[in-house]
């Protein structure tokens, strides 16, 4: 098994329909977007983390979108992951936490700030035996792929990985843009 990043612009197109066949095996009730592309309410990453296995084939991905947020004191460069899946047949191997750690590991490459990611609770766990905390105390504001603001999709928990900032603030974040 191997884990490893690739920035964007360096994902051929046979690549990135590798990715998106896989995506559409892990988000069936998604795969008629991910059909088209890699990207989730309209926020493209700006890298990939692959986990591929002994015949070069994908099992696993993150996508790290990589945003500028607002909260009440200032500015936030962060890396927001998307798309976090590894495919059925290889589930319990952990694969996903070699994944959140090669994430991890380039954000803190690109100096950002921290991590931030939204799930749901069952995927919490998962993602706590990676480093990863739950973000109390906060509400987000994003701008759907409509233009109109909104807040975050009932059920959505934002957690967090302090990366060059050692604290996450409190109050209303401003994601400037969609969710991810």
């Amino acid at each position: 098994m191997t884990v490893w990043s690739i920035k964007e612009q360096e994902i051929t197109s046979n690549l990135d329909e590798s990715i998106r066949q896989m995506l559409c095996c892990c988000f069936v009730n998604a795969a008629e977007e991910f059909r088209r592309s890699r990207s989730w309410h309209g926020s493209f990453p700006s890298w990939s983390v692959l986990a591929t296995n002994e015949q070069r084939q994908i099992v696993g991905h993150i996508g790290i979108v990589e945003r500028t947020i607002q909260d009440p004191t200032g500015f936030w460069h962060i890396g927001g992951l998307q798309n976090v899946c590894v495919i059925p047949d290889c589930r319990g191997q952990g694969i996903a936490h070699r994944l959140l750690c090669c994430a991890r590991e380039r954000m803190e490459r690109e100096k950002l700030d921290a991590g931030l990611l939204f799930c749901n609770r069952p995927l919490v766990a998962l993602y706590q035996r990676a480093g990863w905390h739950t973000l109390a105390n906060a509400s987000f504001v994003l701008m759907n792929q409509n233009g109109v603001q909104s807040t975050l999709p009932e059920g959505s928990l934002a957690m967090w990985v302090p990366l060059g900032k050692s604290y996450y603030p409190s109050g209303t974040i401003d994601l400037k843009g969609s969710d991810w």
